[in-house]
């Protein structure tokens, strides 16, 4: 999908979901390697980067601009790590944030391709 389509779809989403000129804290976890850091930088850069695996977690304000007269959406996204250690402190996260996304990973096997 060439770069201008996407933002033309995410910009009518936003608009069409009623987004524009809203804010708030989004909690990003899932399991290992599942791409919660590379969504977060996908959001905040309009570019898929790697990263390495997520220590501690971090807290981000990532601002999305709609473009036209769709307006901004401000997002204070929380990215909690998968390993174990991190996966117990998950909980007291939820209480307050207004939205939970759970990433889900694939692992893909070449061999008998």
């Amino acid at each position: 999908m060439s770069w201008w389509l996407y933002r033309w779809l995410r910009d009518s989403l936003y608009t069409w979901l009623g987004l524009a000129h809203k804010s708030g804290t989004v909690l990003l976890v899932g399991l290992d390697f599942a791409g919660k850091t590379t969504l977060l930088n996908l959001l905040k850069t309009d570019r898929f980067t790697c990263s390495a695996p997520t220590g501690n977690g971090s807290a981000e304000e990532v601002f999305i601009s709609t473009g036209g007269e769709g307006g901004n959406l401000r997002l204070s996204a929380i990215d909690l790590g998968g390993h174990d250690q991190q996966r117990r402190v998950w909980r007291d996260y939820y209480h307050s944030v207004d939205a939970v996304v759970f990433m889900l990973g694939e692992q893909r096997s070449t061999v008998g391709f």
